[in-house]
């Protein structure tokens, strides 16, 4: 989650990308896979959720799109919001934002790929719902539903987390959550006031080229 005040230099903050390299296809490195973006291929709608509350949040954020980059299309980004911590108040308060991406790679890949970028981001095992200098989650993918082991989809409490629908209906209000059966529109209109009042947004969206 994330929550804090309007910053004069929020110019540092990932407010747009730009579109992905001309070249057909680059690989990127995932442990012992290789994911190839290939143009042709970004055919899967999935939506990320990005939180940081440890370090330089923008420039966090930023790194963290750069990297999402390499292994999927980014299309649209979220504003980016300053939200409340969950589950552990006596922490910062965290910058979140969501991204909608296409990608070639499969659910249980895309994890790998994103689990990959935050351990070269530098974060570590922790406790429960603490600190974190950077978090990327697949929020949905598609409209499928997975529950295994190693990863739920959609992400769980996701249709009731004001820091995801929030930015998510920025970008995406008429999602529909395939377990809700309601769009994401209408799921923010059902949250608490009280949850919404906890999601400022400090920087506004943009449009990827």
């Amino acid at each position: 989650m994330s929550l804090l005040s309007e910053k004069e230099n929020n110019a540092n903050l990932p407010l747009a990308g730009t579109s992905i390299d001309t070249a057909s296809s680059r690989d990127y490195e995932i442990g012992s896979q290789q994911a190839v973006v290939d143009s042709p291929q970004f055919r899967n709608r999935v939506f990320i959720g990005v939180g940081t509350n440890l370090g330089n949040k923008e420039q966090n954020l930023n790194r963290a799109m750069e990297e999402i980059r390499k292994i999927a299309k980014v299309l649209v980004c979220s504003p980016v919001y300053e939200t409340e911590p969950i589950g552990l108040a006596d922490q910062p308060l965290f910058y979140n934002q969501v991204i909608e991406i296409r990608t070639a790679l499969t659910p249980e890949k895309l994890l790998v790929a994103l689990k990959t970028i935050e351990r070269k981001m530098g974060r570590v095992p922790t406790i429960r719902n603490g600190p974190r200098i950077i978090d990327c989650d697949i929020l949905y993918y598609k409209d499928i539903i997975v529950e295994t082991e190693t990863l739920v989809i959609p992400h769980p409490r996701a249709a009731e987390r004001a820091f995801v629908l929030v930015p998510l209906a920025n970008i995406a209000p008429e999602f529909l959550d395939p377990i809700q059966k309601k769009s994401i529109q209408q799921l923010v209109k059902e949250l608490p006031e009280e949850d919404k009042r906890k999601v400022k947004q400090i920087v506004p969206t943009l449009q990827y080229s």
